[in-house]
């Protein structure tokens, strides 16, 4: 945890959120002349009813008034062509913008024009269609949210079927029922 936040220390904030003596969340933010940008923002999820990330964001927006630096970061507003987000609905709400900058690349050698022309120096979220952008995402919630019914069943009845014909029918340790 050390090595992830020694970084930059002799320009940066650390901004924390208490709720009853209790650290719910900490953003970083550090300081280059007239722009400030927000390295690591972590808050507790079981604490998201007290929105403390927009907590540490207006605080961090108000110590950069303090110190007259004129421009606030987040990371990137759009990541390709992944447009409708939650971190990008989240970042609107919090009065960010998305300020479009120039960038030119030049292609140096022959795989170099290659890339180009084939635009993998947009990334891969940058290539993908919306839709299969989309699609994949949905893909993954579904494995994760399958996942996790996987592994919260707690008793014997609540197991998929297929994981209860793999283990013994003893009743568990300390039960009053007589082993079969």
């Amino acid at each position: 945890m050390k090595q992830d936040h020694e970084s930059f220390l002799e320009r940066s904030d650390f901004v924390c959120a208490y709720f009853e003596n209790e650290m719910i969340g900490y953003l970083k933010v550090v300081y280059k002349g007239n722009v400030a940008a927000i390295l690591n923002l972590a808050v507790m999820t079981s604490h998201n009813d007290k929105r403390p990330a927009n907590a540490l964001i207006a605080t961090a927006a108000e110590r950069c008034a303090a110190k007259g630096v004129s421009y606030l970061t987040y990371g990137l507003f759009n990541y390709g062509n992944k447009q409708d987000s939650p971190l990008r609905e989240f970042k609107s709400r919090n009065g960010f913008v998305e300020v479009l900058t120039p960038r030119y690349y030049v292609p140096l050698t022959v795989w170099g024009n290659l890339a180009m022309k084939m635009k993998l120096h947009r990334g891969l979220l940058g290539i993908l269609p919306t839709s299969l952008i989309s699609l994949g995402i949905a893909a993954r919630g579904g494995w994760y949210n399958f996942k996790q019914f996987l592994s919260r069943c707690s008793s014997m009845l609540e197991r998929p079927n297929r994981i209860r014909q793999t283990e013994r029918s003893n009743p568990p340790a300390g039960s009053n029922l007589p082993s079969e």
